[in-house]
Parts: structure tokens; sequence; C-alpha cells
């Protein structure tokens, strides 16, 4: 089992983290996408472009994470940081940008992931946000 495996404490069963990554920008968005899928193959990576693309992915299908790529003075991102905090409040929001962005879903954020090494950044940051989630319980003595 690898450490990043998600345990279900339910059903005692082990399942995929599911990432959502959205962002304005498609070409940004795939590379995101793919540098998550590189570094951790066995987790289940999707994207979508906007906020309205993110509202209907978020109605079909649940996540463990929703990373949001902020671009600098557009409040799509904002929104898009909105629509997962409503729809899905128990997963995990992560705002990442190349500057720092005052907008108020950002401060909300579970994680904010701000400079020129965010997606570098972004990796350790999921593994570091998902592990008490998908850790097995561990028995008491």
């Amino acid at each position: 089992m690898n450490e990043f495996e998600p345990f279900s404490a339910v059903t005692g069963e082990h399942r995929v983290p599911r990432v959502l990554v959205a962002c304005e920008e498609p070409v940004l968005l795939r590379a995101v996408a793919r540098i998550i899928s590189w570094r951790r193959p066995q987790w289940l990576v999707d994207g979508v472009v906007g906020p309205e693309s993110t509202r209907a992915r978020l109605l079909a299908e649940a996540y463990d994470v929703v990373v949001v790529c902020l671009e600098v003075d557009s409040p799509a991102g904002g929104e898009t940081l909105n629509v997962a905090r409503t729809i899905c409040p128990a997963a995990i929001r992560i705002a990442c940008s190349r500057t720092p962005c005052e907008h108020p879903e950002v401060a909300q954020a579970s994680e904010r992931v701000v400079g020129s090494a965010t997606v570098n950044c972004l990796v350790s940051t999921l593994d570091r946000a998902l592990l008490p989630r998908i850790a097995p319980p561990v028995a008491s003595a």
C-alpha cells in the first residue's frame, strides 16, 4: 500500500484520491493536471475550465480536493472557489497563484500556494492536505 492510497473507515477498503483542477486558461490547466498525474499516477485527476464547468463537475462527481489556479486580476478564480465551497464543503480547496491574491474566497481556502515554484509546491501541499484523509486509522491499544 502506498502512503497516499486512501482508506475508507466506513467500508475498510482503499480508494483512489480524486483531484479536480479548475483554471481559466486551458494550457495551464493541462500542465497542472499533468504534473499532478505524473507525480501521483495512482490518483484520479480531472480538469475543468471556469466556474460553470466546475459547478457541473462537482454536482456530478465527488472530489477529495479542488485545486483552483487563479489568474491575476480575474474574479473567476474566486468565483470557482466559492462554487467548490458551496457545492462540496468537505473537499479540500487549494488556491494556487503566481502572486498573492486578496479575494475573500482565497482567504477561506484550505490551503494557498503562491509564488514562482507554485507547481512544485502544489504536489507537496496536496500530499500534506490529503494525508490525514487517506491514512488508515491507527488502532489504539
